[in-house]
């Protein structure tokens, strides 16, 4: 569910500035009473602040095995009990500054959108985390994904090259008929599925459009040559 702004946009250089209203305050809480999943994390801060590092790691949430809307939601422990993120500047929180680290630092750079909000008197810094249609990591050259892990709870692990390339299949982002073959040529190919295109071609224009004389007139059509 949406988390909207009052009026769709952030003052800038406003440290610490709240963005929110009763409702979305509820939608929040609703997120948090949820639990965990591999679209939401809670991120605790009771011990200490999380370092920039640390909260890069979160580029994981963009390469996620679920097309809900991703949040990760620090100043909440693992059981939803919120216990407020610590100030990130020695103003406070400024979450302007907080999204440009995130974009900075993610390759290709992930344009997430960080807000405060006050949950059960309590503040909680939301960041949400477009899914990303390619892979997404730290500027560092480290990949991860978020997915479900051995003891069944989600997590953020390696995200494998082999992993990488099955995503993008799935995403349709791989043109398979771009592929070189080495050693293959056009009589590799079926003659009688080209005749059968170039009938269907002209049974669906009724035979008066000048239709791909050949298979290699006919392989250009369905490349778009």
């Amino acid at each position: 569910m949406p988390l909207l702004r009052i009026d769709g946009s952030a003052p800038q250089g406003n440290a610490g500035k709240r963005y929110d209203t009763a409702h979305e305050r509820q939608d929040l809480a609703a997120v948090i009473a949820g639990g965990e999943t591999l679209a939401v994390e809670f991120k605790s801060e009771r011990a200490g602040s999380l370092s920039d590092y640390e909260l890069v790691e979160m580029a994981c949430m963009a390469n996620r095995d679920d097309d809900r809307e991703g949040w990760v939601l620090l100043g909440v422990e693992y059981d939803g009990e919120i216990t407020g993120p610590r100030p990130r500047q020695a103003a406070g929180t400024d979450v302007l500054r907080v999204q440009a680290l995130l974009s900075n630092r993610t390759r290709p750079a992930v344009a997430v959108t960080a807000e405060l909000f006050a949950v059960e008197g309590k503040d909680v810094l939301a960041i949400q985390v477009p899914r990303a249609r390619s892979p997404v990591g730290r500027a560092d050259g480290r990949y991860l994904r978020r997915t479900l892990g051995g003891d069944g709870k989600p997590a953020c692990v390696p995200f494998h090259f082999h992993e990488m390339y099955a995503r993008q299949a799935d995403f349709g982002a791989l043109d398979y008929s771009a592929m070189d073959l080495p050693g293959w040529g056009m009589d590799a190919l079926d003659a009688l599925e080209f005749a059968r295109y170039r009938r269907a071609i002209r049974e669906s224009r009724g035979g008066d459009s000048p239709t791909p004389s050949n298979a290699l007139a006919s392989s250009n059509a369905l490349r778009g040559a």
